[in-house]
């Protein structure tokens, strides 16, 4: 048993709240490691429509089809 302020807590209730905060952090890690592959990915797509919307290449590209 565990005291804690909610009272005697079954020690087996703490390792499966423990294990259950590793399992969201092992799961929230692999998300934000793909969310900033996607991020990055926007950022440079976004990077070469702005470059070539400077270059006046994107508003010739339907005449160039």
């Amino acid at each position: 048993m565990v005291v804690s302020q909610l009272g005697q807590v079954p020690l087996p209730d703490v390792l499966l709240a423990l294990v259950a905060l590793v399992v969201v952090l092992f799961v929230a890690r692999l998300v934000l490691r793909v969310a900033w592959k996607v991020a990055v990915l926007a950022l440079v797509v976004l990077a070469g429509l702005w470059v070539t919307g400077m270059t006046d290449v994107l508003p010739q590209l339907p005449a160039l089809l």
